[in-house]
């Protein structure tokens, strides 16, 4: 369906404008999301209302949207990217003033090992601490999805610069959670 055909529904027909506008790009908003949102950190309905956030966000600022600065896609592609960033901003400010505990682990049975609320915290303190650009190309690698190859570019960096970087800093991290030295872990 076109985009001007959606438009066009959302001004004449909210209800079935809005629902073609999700049947069209539900699935795209949800994918660009949930590359932001993941799990354990982010559960479904976190995720979900997130996306209903995104649709809600373009049809109340309908107005806004020109079709000359851009494809239908892409406009609410940058809306769901800046949603799931915000939320990610959110979750990690309110996750910088929960008390400290002594209890890094938690363990739910035998086979399923999951880091706490705690430990995810100790995580993020220990990423800040790392040294420019260590810090950055972590956070862009795994809060971002960047790939070292935009990272690269970003940071005015060689890729095998990038990699090579990422690869002590996660070994950096794993030595100071006790995890094990062994080049094996570290591919």
């Amino acid at each position: 369906m076109h985009d001007e055909t959606i438009i066009k529904k959302l001004k004449e027909d909210p209800d079935t404008g809005f629902e073609l506008l999700i049947a069209q790009y539900c699935g795209i908003i949800n994918a660009v999301v949930r590359s932001l949102l993941r799990p354990p950190v982010f559960n479904n309905a976190d995720i979900e209302d997130c996306i209903a956030e995104v649709f809600s966000e373009f049809y109340f600022k309908l107005h806004k949207y020109s079709p000359e600065s851009g494809s239908l896609k892409s406009y609410l592609c940058v809306i769901a990217k800046n949603k799931a960033t915000d939320s990610l901003r959110k979750h990690y400010k309110e996750a910088q003033k929960l008390p400290y505990n002594d209890q890094l682990y938690s363990k739910h049975d035998q086979d399923d090992f999951q880091f706490d609320q705690y430990t995810r915290i100790e995580l993020i303190n220990a990423i800040k601490d790392l040294k420019e650009p260590d810090h950055e190309i972590l956070v862009r690698k795994f809060y971002f999805s960047e790939s070292s190859k935009e990272i690269a570019k970003r940071l005015n960096l060689s890729v095998s610069k990038v990699d090579v970087r990422t690869h002590r800093a996660i070994k950096k991290l794993k030595e100071r959670f006790g995890g094990e030295n062994n080049e094996k872990d570290m591919e």
